[in-house]
């Protein structure tokens, strides 16, 4: 074997390697993606899906389900400062119902501008207003 083979077999090995670690390096931001999206799409389900624990509760079963519907929806809440942590308008809509819910009671306007900006943000259609103020219990 010359010279010239075994140079061409060490190249060839090298480029061998560097496209492994490169494949694996793309596989791995590619689950970290698919992780984050996980993440955020769970966020809006419980936004959604538990919403409802910034309604009116004027019956006892109303109040029930306003405690049970409050732990999730304030967790999803707590979590968008993390998981959105790269979408300036995800965190902007965030701050705008946070601060409203320190003055005041929160404003339904201002959770749908957060909701339609998650969906957004994963490219999802968001819901009309009139989907978003018909809460269904």
């Amino acid at each position: 074997m010359g010279w010239d083979s075994f140079i061409s077999a060490v190249i060839g090995g090298l480029f061998v390697l560097a496209g492994g670690f490169l494949q694996s390096f793309l596989a791995g931001r590619k689950r970290e993606e698919e992780n984050k999206n996980r993440m955020k799409i769970h966020i809006l389900q419980n936004l959604m899906g538990f919403r409802a624990a910034l309604a009116d509760a004027k019956t006892e079963e109303e109040k029930r389900r306003r405690e049970r519907y409050s732990e999730p929806f304030l967790s999803a809440l707590n979590q968008i400062n993390v998981v959105f942590n790269d979408n300036n308008n995800v965190i902007e809509k965030y701050e705008e119902f946070y601060h409203s819910r320190l003055v005041n009671s929160p404003s339904d306007e201002l959770l749908y501008k957060l909701i339609k900006s998650i969906h957004e943000d994963l490219n999802m259609k968001a819901p009309s207003r009139e989907q978003f103020s018909g809460i269904i219990y």
